[in-house]
């Protein structure tokens, strides 16, 4: 599975680089054996985010994108999407990903969910229900697609795939 995230991540345009960040050795020699860039991780790293930060303080990139090893109908052009609307202002940190979401999965705790404001930025992600849905702010789903889909610029949230200009701290 994860070979088929890094073909599709290979396959985005706007990415220079690939690398698999994993506490796994299994992973990381298949990795290796396919002839991509496995760096091992700390076992300590609770997340995909924390894996990606481990990475980021000895390299310096751009941006970081960390798309989930278990995501491999990610389409290409998503990655590409988050990039693009993460590069397209200097104030923005985060791009996530995000599409409608609908009514009969809106209390399913296994999707994740954003509030998002008219102008595209995540309010805040859950995957409780959201209360409160007004026609000022909708909802959508944080779940991964492989058809292309929205990018909104989001302030907070660790979801599927998001991109991220963020510092990490050293």
């Amino acid at each position: 599975m994860i070979l088929h995230v890094v073909d599709a991540a290979r396959a985005a345009r706007s990415l220079s680089g690939v690398i698999v960040a994993t506490d796994d050795p299994r992973i990381a020699a298949c990795v290796r054996d396919a002839g991509a860039e496995a760096v091992m991780t700390s076992p300590a790293a609770a997340s995909g985010t924390d894996r990606v930060a481990e990475v980021a303080r000895t390299r310096t990139a751009d941006a970081w994108v960390n798309l989930q090893g278990d995501e491999p109908l990610m389409a290409p052009e998503n990655v590409d999407l988050a990039v693009e609307t993460l590069l397209a202002g200097p104030d923005r940190e985060i791009a996530t990903l995000t599409v409608p979401l609908p009514p009969a999965h809106a209390g399913d705790p296994n999707v994740a969910k954003a509030a998002v404001a008219r102008d595209g930025r995540a309010l805040y992600f859950s995957r409780a229900a959201i209360p409160g849905l007004r026609r000022r702010m909708g909802m959508r789903r944080c779940r991964p697609t492989s058809r292309p889909c929205r990018a909104g610029n989001a302030t907070s949230g660790s979801v599927s795939m998001r991109s991220s200009r963020r510092r990490f701290p050293t």
